[in-house]
């Protein structure tokens, strides 16, 4: 009776081997991505992850190529990858893009590496693949086992400003109201933007020693598809007047995002003044690195 169980023992246990074995090499490779879905915000939510790894065998040429496909997600269509870092007053910034390292160990313990990077920013949900080239010595073996990285960022960086000009002291009144929007890519919807809008502009005289002051009232927000990616707005306020003898006097302050109102000193003699210019900048955003490593047999 005992032999019997030993025996069923044993081939449950070859069973099981012959089982693992049979399983392609491919499906025990390990992937570890940062941030990968957590509970918060949209940005903190995206992630990118090596999906597949396969060796491809090798070119004309002798080199190996190994074949990856990564899959950049997120939940919002605010949330952009591969956008580069914002460069505060350039609005021409490279993007990012992929970057993508492979290295490979081979059957005698020799390791080689190989790289691909793109300069190409997406949105929404994508699959990416790329084929990387790995050196490879005229007598050098097969490659068995690989461990791959994938870098990119997440995110953007948005402001819209509302620029007020006229002739005379500042007064909503009588200014002409435009915006204009700057994101760090390009093509992101207009919903990603924060809002702004000037409810009030005074001009309050000084004499002798008391200086003009100008005092603005304002609302600075997001829309409900950015709110879920974004903290609400800091605000940034630049005021000139030019005076009847051409003399420029600037003044600038900066809100909490809680701030709906600010009273801007102007430096100078006060006096009458012949013309102006307000800018008030609501901005937003913030781009960041997110990584994926994958290892595993071929």
């Amino acid at each position: 009776m005992q032999s019997k169980l030993n025996i069923k023992a044993i081939l449950v246990v070859l069973t099981l081997a012959l089982t693992h074995l049979s399983l392609p090499l491919s499906n025990k490779a390990m992937t570890k991505s940062t941030s990968a879905p957590t509970p918060g915000d949209c940005i903190s939510q995206a992630f990118v992850k090596v999906e597949k790894v396969e060796y491809r065998g090798k070119n004309s040429n002798g080199q190996d190529l190994v074949f990856v496909a990564w899959r950049s997600q997120g939940s919002s269509s605010c949330v952009w990858f591969g956008g580069g870092y914002d460069i505060p007053g350039n609005s021409n910034i490279p993007h990012f893009g992929d970057e993508v390292t492979v290295k490979v160990k081979r059957r005698l313990g020799h390791e080689d590496s190989g790289g691909f990077k793109s300069s190409v920013a997406i949105n929404g949900n994508q699959v990416l693949t790329t084929l990387v080239t790995i050196p490879r010595a005229t007598l050098e073996t097969d490659p068995v086992s690989f461990e791959v990285k994938v870098r990119t960022t997440v995110g953007t960086v948005l402001t819209r400003t509302a620029r007020l000009t006229g002739n005379g002291a500042p007064s909503l009144s009588t200014a002409t109201q435009t915006f204009s929007q700057h994101s760090s890519l390009t093509d992101v919807e207009d919903a990603c933007f924060p809002t702004v809008q000037v409810s009030a502009l005074n001009f309050l005289p000084g004499a002798g020693p008391k200086p003009d002051r100008v005092t603005i009232n304002l609302a600075a927000g997001l829309s409900p598809a950015a709110a879920d990616c974004f903290g609400s707005p800091k605000v940034s306020i630049l005021v000139r007047v030019t005076r009847p003898n051409g003399v420029v006097d600037t003044g600038q302050a900066s809100l909490d995002p809680a701030g709906t109102s600010a009273s801007i000193t102007l430096p100078g003699t006060p006096g009458s003044v012949a013309s102006f210019e307000v800018l008030v900048t609501a901005g937003t955003g913030f781009v960041t690195e997110k990584s994926s490593i994958s290892s595993g047999s071929f």
